[in-house]
């Protein structure tokens, strides 16, 4: 069933916007003021050669002088001034106003006037009514409020998204929040012709409803930190916010690695040795060990795991990622890792040499020659199925031989090698056994 304002709706002579401002104006004692502002809204400007504005002398001036709170005011005080004056076509000359939509907003002030049984002449002045027709404009335009972007600049943002620039003639140069009463397309722009200013408390006041409080974590790339931030939002639109820059949960971690993601690995982690695990474990896995695999999903994992109780990129600074891999690993997968895929193998002349894991090489090593000395056969991974691939090197550290078979090497090609080297490195030793 209508409501009771929905009935007064229905029968004024105006449009269902109009006719709330006109009502919430005169509920709040402007009703004379509702119902012309209402009519003005409803026209074009009324000015015939762009925006004008009253000096503090009543004369007439370029609107570039003159911060207002109200575009809408601005022609209604215009108005007012040639009514005082008996619309002569002389006042309204000076006051470079249109002679024909001043008739028309004068007509339509005063249907609106008689549908609501309000007074044609305010009972107060305009300065005691301003508030109480901010308030009435809002009331009929709370889906066209806006923000300014920067102040002192014309780039508004639209509660439920969108943007536009304020009107260079529009005298509300310094609110920070306000209706966007009408705008036009100019180009790829959006041009707010008339605005009034409103404040924050007038949103909560008038529209508890569409105002929401929120906390959010969120990842400030500029800082490189995470922070926390809460604050109030209509219809999107954020009307206040405060920042905690040392927030601390599982959100936080959450948020910071999501950024470490994307800002990228290399920035936080030794890239050479997250790629070798990686290679080992896969190694492992395709000789039977049950592990799993060191994957995108399991670096991330490992990844949030390491962003507990860091708030900042600097905090994750040479992050232990592959020592945090292996400890996720059940502990019966990490020994038979160990046990399939070593880090690293013992010669008889270097206690620990690294393992290489290369995707679709067997695994190898680098040592200098005089390393395997007293060494018959080379080591084996995989629970001794998989022979390591030796790379040998001369005294300037360069391969001289990469084979499997050390025993072979030792018989059939040493011999002349250690010639050679003998001639090159004096101070070296080459043995003539060197198996033994």
């Amino acid at each position: 069933a209508p409501t009771a304002v929905g009935k007064r709706l229905a029968a004024l002579p105006t449009h269902p916007r109009l006719g709330r401002l006109v009502i919430e104006a005169a509920a709040r004692g402007a009703g004379a003021r509702g119902a012309l502002m209402a009519a003005l809204v409803a026209e074009r400007d009324i000015r015939r050669r762009g925006r004008a504005s009253l000096t503090a002398h009543g004369e007439r001036g370029r609107s570039g002088s003159r911060v207002e709170d109200s575009d809408v005011v601005e022609q209604l005080e215009a108005f007012e001034e040639a009514e005082a004056h008996g619309f002569s076509a002389g006042v309204l000359r000076r006051l470079e106003l249109d002679p024909a939509l001043v008739h028309t907003v004068r007509q339509s002030r005063d249907q609106l006037a008689r549908a609501l049984r309000l007074p044609r002449a305010p009972d107060a002045s305009l300065d005691d009514e301003r508030a109480a027709l901010a308030r009435a404009v809002l009331v009929g335009f709370p889906d066209r409020v806006g923000k300014r972007r920067e102040a002192g600049r014309p780039a508004v943002v639209f509660a439920g998204g969108g943007s536009g620039e304020l009107s260079p003639e529009s005298v509300v140069r310094e609110a920070a929040f306000m209706v966007c009463v009408d705008a036009r397309r100019q180009g790829p722009r959006t041009v707010i012709e008339r605005a009034s200013a409103i404040d924050a408390e007038d949103l909560l006041d008038a529209f508890p409803e569409r105002v929401e409080s929120y906390v959010e974590t969120r990842f400030d790339a500029r800082r490189e930190q995470v922070e926390q931030v809460a604050g109030l939002r209509y219809d999107g639109l954020v009307l206040d916010e405060s920042v905690r820059r040392d927030p601390t949960g599982d959100e936080v971690a959450e948020t910071l690695a999501r950024a470490a993601l994307t800002a990228g690995l290399h920035r936080f982690v030794d890239m050479d040795a997250l790629t070798a695990l990686q290679h080992r474990v896969q190694f492992a896995r395709g000789h039977g060990v049950d592990t799993p695999a060191v994957d995108d999903a399991r670096v991330e994992e490992a990844l949030r795991l390491l962003c507990t109780g860091r708030r900042t990129f600097a905090d994750l600074k040479a992050l232990p990622l592959v020592p945090t891999l292996l400890g996720m690993l059940p502990p019966a997968a990490r020994r038979a890792l160990d046990q399939v895929a070593p880090e690293t193998v013992s010669l008889p002349g270097r206690a620990r040499v690294p393992l290489n894991y290369e995707a679709e090489r067997d695994p190898w090593i680098a040592s200098r020659m005089q390393d395997f000395y007293g060494l018959s056969n080379g080591p084996r991974v995989a629970r001794g199925e998989v022979p390591v691939v030796l790379h040998l090197l001369a005294p300037n550290r360069r391969a001289v031989q990469v084979t499997t078979d050390l025993a072979g090497f030792w018989q059939r090609h040493y011999p002349r090698l250690a010639s050679e080297l003998r001639r090159r490195y004096p101070r070296h030793s080459f043995p003539e056994d060197p198996a033994s």
